[in-house]
């Protein structure tokens, strides 16, 4: 990453220490922990590193409607009329918590590099606990 330029965001730490540190919570959170990375462009730092957020937030939401819907499949297949609905209604409260989870959580790492036409890229890492 150092040799495509790419600096730590927001700390004094460089790329291989802000990458040990995410690998080794990775590590410590014994199968817990899920890595998701948020990515964005923009032209301001500051900007696509919200984006990369809010990316990051999708994911984990879409990764955690998909387990939803698997594990309430059966019933909503064998569901009828209301019992149908309330199924699909739990789908989407439960995938708007998550987003609102996954918003206030803090990225383990920032990464950011400058690009030839002026714009930003950002990579944020984050470390996700998906037991339930």
């Amino acid at each position: 990453m150092k040799t495509e330029g790419w600096q730590v965001f927001g700390s004094g730490k460089s790329v291989r220490e802000a990458l040990d540190d995410h690998y080794a919570a990775l590590q410590q959170g014994s199968g817990r922990l899920t890595p998701i990375e948020g990515y964005a462009k923009a032209r301001e730092l500051n900007v696509a590193v919200k984006k990369s957020q809010n990316h990051a937030a999708q994911q984990y939401a879409a990764m955690m409607e998909t387990s939803v819907e698997g594990s309430t499949q059966t019933e909503t297949t064998s569901a009828t009329g209301d019992a149908a609905g309330s199924t699909t209604k739990l789908s989407s409260n439960f995938l708007s918590s998550t987003q609102q989870k996954v918003k206030a959580l803090k990225p383990t790492a920032v990464f950011y590099r400058n690009l030839a036409n002026g714009w930003v890229e950002v990579k944020a890492l984050y470390l996700i606990d998906t037991s339930l």
